[in-house]
C-alpha cells in the first residue's frame, strides 16, 4: 500500500517508493542500509523484521533503542544473527568537541572524574499534546527524549553505571527538584 499523503514529499525528493506495510518495502525495494525512527514502542519489532530480512547489512536507529533491556537485547542478537551492523542515533559520540572531551577525560587531563553536571535547553516550541515526544506510552516523555542525552553522555564519559542520578526541572520560571 503506497502513502497517499506522502504524494508532495515523494514529488520533491524525485522518489515514488513510499509504504505503510514494512513486508512489501522489503520485498519490492533494493534497501542496503536502513534507518528506523518508528519511536522507541515500536522500533525493536521493525528493526528485528528488518535485520531477519537479510537485505540490510548496516542501520541507524533513532534513540532510544527501545523502552525495555530485553527489547534491546533481542535487537542487538537479531542484528548479530543476521551480519548486521547497528548503531543507535547518539550524535554527539561522534562530534569533534565531544571526541575531544572524552580524550582527555580518558587521559587523565582533568584528573580523576567524580562528578558530572549536565544541561539540556529546549523552548518545547511544539506543545501538540499528540506528539509523540509528550506521550510516554510510545516512548516520549522528557527523560526520554531529551534527558537521555545528559544520562548517556555521563555513562560514555564514566564508562560505568552511576552511584546516583538526580534531576531538577524548570518550567515557566518555577523550579522543582524531584
Amino acid at each position: 500500500m503506497r502513502v497517499a499523503g506522502n504524494v508532495a514529499v515523494g514529488r520533491l525528493w524525485r522518489y515514488d517508493g513510499r509504504y505503510t506495510v514494512l513486508e512489501e518495502m522489503l520485498e519490492q525495494e533494493p534497501i542496503d542500509i536502513a534507518i528506523t525512527c518508528t519511536g522507541a514502542v515500536y522500533q525493536p519489532a521493525v528493526a528485528i523484521r528488518i535485520a531477519e530480512s537479510g537485505r540490510v547489512r548496516t542501520m541507524l536507529c533513532e534513540k532510544p533503542l527501545s523502552l525495555t533491556a530485553a527489547d534491546a537485547e533481542a535487537l542487538i542478537a537479531a542484528c548479530r544473527n543476521n551480519g548486521v551492523l547497528i548503531a543507535e542515533g547518539w550524535k554527539f559520540r561522534h562530534h569533534p568537541q565531544h571526541l575531544k572531551a572524552k580524550q582527555i577525560v580518558d587521559e587523565g587531563g582533568i584528573g580523576e572524574a567524580m562528578h558530572i553536571l549536565s544541561t539540556f535547553y529546549s523552548r518545547f516550541e511544539d506543545r501538540r499534546p499528540n506528539t509523540s515526544r509528550f506521550i510516554s506510552s510510545v516512548g516520549g516523555g522528557a527523560v526520554r527524549w531529551m534527558g537521555c542525552y545528559n544520562l548517556h553522555h555521563a555513562l560514555w564519559i564514566f564508562g560505568e553505571e552511576p552511584e546516583r542520578v538526580c534531576r531538577t526541572v524548570s518550567h515557566r520560571n518555577r523550579a522543582s527538584l524531584t
